[in-house]
């Protein structure tokens, strides 16, 4: 899907000048807290998850550390590779004998691969593992948008999923059968009651572990989850503090 077999000049005349060389891969970014950032997709796994769509980051298993949901497929693989080189190609020429290309048979030669999502647990110290068999059980589709949410008040995360000509997953959260951990959970609401939008909530445990939650529930691809700052807590089982920052003079918790 790289391409620049096809493009060899091209791809010449930028290493020529100096420019670095285009690789289709995934990022994530870490903040150095110095003013830069450094992409660690690769050495997480993460770097190479088809064509991805939604990415939401939350703790689905109440451990208190971040988890990664990445939707995945697409409707016609018009970048398959057999497809571009041999059927596009046979299909061009056909035009050129003065054979009308019909659109609706252009469009239904383009190859189909329905692709399962991901999902990683994150095992702290920057290592993640592909959980996507274990954790999602769900049939490969042409998924795309997703939000996460509490749907049963159960205290875990639950995933909606939409998928392309086909009805959406409903991904419930068994944590509560397989899982001790704890969570909290804050609703922050400004003076006119509605959710008060890029606030920021830091929270320190009984254990000491740090956490940050800032609600921006715009997530995923033309999606939005719940805006409720939900962290999970592991084993502890009280907060030493809890530190509220945001745009609005007036808010509150719920």
């Amino acid at each position: 899907m790289h391409g620049t077999e096809y493009n060899y000049d091209k791809y010449l005349l930028t290493k020529r000048f100096g420019f670095a060389s285009q690789f289709i891969k995934n990022t994530l970014q870490i903040n150095q807290c110095d003013g830069t950032y450094s992409d660690i997709a690769p050495m997480t796994n993460m770097a190479h998850t088809d064509w991805s769509w939604s990415v939401l980051m939350a703790d689905y298993n109440n451990d208190s550390k971040k988890d990664v949901f990445i939707t995945n497929g697409f409707r016609r693989s018009y970048t398959d590779n057999d497809y571009v080189r041999y059927t596009q190609d046979s299909m061009y020429k056909s035009t050129t004998n003065k054979q009308e290309l019909n659109l609706s048979k252009y469009l239904s030669i383009i190859p189909v691969h329905k692709t399962k999502s991901y999902f990683y647990m994150n095992q702290g110290g920057l290592k993640f593992t592909d959980v996507s068999n274990q954790w999602d059980p769900s049939p490969p589709e042409f998924s795309n948008g997703a939000a996460y949410a509490d749907l049963n008040n159960d205290g875990f995360l639950d995933i909606v999923v939409n998928n392309i000509d086909a009805p959406p997953f409903i991904m419930k959260n068994n944590g509560t059968s397989t899982r001790k951990n704890n969570n909290i959970r804050f609703t922050l609401q400004n003076e006119n009651n509605k959710p008060a939008l890029g606030s920021k909530i830091e929270i320190i445990d009984n254990k000491d572990n740090l956490q940050v939650f800032y609600i921006y529930p715009s997530k995923g691809f033309l999606s939005s989850v719940e805006p409720i700052a939900h962290f999970g807590l592991g084993d502890a089982t009280s907060l030493k503090s809890v530190k509220y920052t945001g745009q609005m003079e007036k808010c509150k918790v719920l």
